[in-house]
């Protein structure tokens, strides 16, 4: 959506999976089986994972590395950077 609105570079998705709910407010919230989603994208090829601020994402599954947000603004902002 904020690619589309040009808001980000498309090049900030890239290599790059998501996982939570937005809000109507423009919060990031958990969502359900974070643990199982991870894995999933893991095992999918991705190493860096967007996910909510404060969410428990139980065990890391290894070479994953998380980005927390916790809106779209944080989003925007992480997806800005180089």
């Amino acid at each position: 959506m904020l690619a589309a609105a040009r808001q980000v570079p498309v090049t900030g998705l890239l290599g790059r999976g998501f996982v939570g709910e937005i809000g109507l407010d423009g919060t990031v919230r958990p969502a359900r089986n974070l643990s199982t989603l991870l894995r999933a994208l893991r095992d999918g090829g991705l190493r860096r994972v967007v996910v909510p601020a404060g969410c428990d994402p139980g065990s890391i599954p290894a070479g994953l590395a998380l980005e927390p947000v916790t809106d779209l603004r944080a989003l925007a902002t992480l997806l800005r950077r180089p």
